[in-house]
């Protein structure tokens, strides 16, 4: 966690976007790696079908997962365990980066109208939390 501050808007928006171009990499890595990891489940999946059909009999996973309150802790995981979880993140992307375009957006228009101020971001894990905006 931490604050920036910014004595105008012009930098506060460029520190936005370097966040949001940064944000989106992050993205679109997790996204390969979560591709490479969901082939291998989808093989593992039709052998323990296969498996569970042959000896006509349910293959039951243990569960190592351990919900610290909006944190996964996984122990000792299989790919298909960790593949569940970086879905669930993944499928929160589009929000946050609503989200963050609307905040880019605000702040161009701060931008092109001249508007003098002060701004602080409180980020955390690269993402925006609150941002203020001191005019004056």
């Amino acid at each position: 966690m931490m604050v920036k501050r910014f004595d105008s808007v012009d930098k506060a928006l460029d520190y936005l976007k370097e966040m949001m171009s940064k944000y989106t990499e992050g993205v679109n890595e997790t996204i390969q790696i979560l591709e490479e990891m969901k082939e291998r489940v989808n093989v593992k999946q039709a052998l323990r079908e296969v498996l569970e059909e042959s000896l006509n009999m349910k293959v039951q996973k243990p569960s190592n997962k351990i919900d610290l309150g909006g944190i996964a802790l996984l122990m000792d995981p299989d790919e298909e365990a960790i593949v569940e979880e970086y879905i669930k993140v993944v499928e929160d992307v589009p929000r946050r980066k609503e989200a963050f375009e609307k905040l880019i957006a605000f702040f161009e228009k701060l931008s092109s109208k001249g508007v003098k101020a002060k701004v602080e971001i409180l980020e955390v894990g690269g993402f925006p939390q609150v941002v203020t905006v001191k005019i004056g």
